[in-house]
């Protein structure tokens, strides 16, 4: 009788620990792509709050002048920045030049040049490399008010983030540029 009673009383404290055990990792997975996405949407804020224009905008993509900082009114390669989502692989990366381009490697364009392509073009030399900011992006929809680029002050994007369990987190965010315009 007493062996039933014991084992009764295992099986319960198991059935416990089992239900306690499922719940901390269920909490553990939400947490974790919680921080992914906190990250992540930090890093894309910080890019655009920093940027004084918006060269070119797409459906995976963002390009952004950071400012004038060689004073010659148009933006150069060591001025730009861009931000991609590649649905194939659910990674973001940001390429930017890289901080000891000398002036005679760095390019200066005009404001009516397709900066997408530009940038599409410098992101697979060794001039303008990429960093992965992150990985298991489900969608990143970057978007603007309607209106010429140049006028652009608040970019807007929605950014879903998958965990390996399959949960996912999702943001949507509105970002002002604060850089100053020249």
């Amino acid at each position: 009788m007493s062996l039933t009673i014991l084992s009764m009383v295992g099986a319960g404290v198991a059935s416990m620990l089992t239900a306690v055990s499922q719940g901390t990792t269920a909490q553990t997975a939400t947490q974790r792509v919680t921080v992914k996405r906190r990250v992540l949407t930090s890093r894309v804020d910080a890019a655009l709050r920093s940027s004084c224009r918006v060269l070119a905008i797409g459906r995976d993509v963002v390009v952004l002048w950071t400012g004038d900082s060689r004073a010659n009114g148009l933006p150069d390669l060591s001025e730009l920045r861009r931000i991609e989502w590649r649905a194939g692989s659910g990674e973001m990366w940001m390429y930017a030049a890289r901080p000891d381009l000398d002036e005679k490697r760095d390019r200066t364009f005009t404001f009516d040049q397709n900066f997408e392509t530009l940038t599409r073009i410098w992101r697979r030399s060794k001039y303008f490399p990429g960093q992965r900011w992150g990985r298991d992006i489900v969608a990143w929809e970057p978007s603007v008010d309607s209106g010429a680029l140049g006028d652009v002050r608040l970019v807007r994007y929605d950014i879903t983030v998958r965990n390996d369990d399959g949960s996912e987190a999702i943001a949507t965010r509105a970002v002002a540029l604060r850089g100053r315009v020249p």
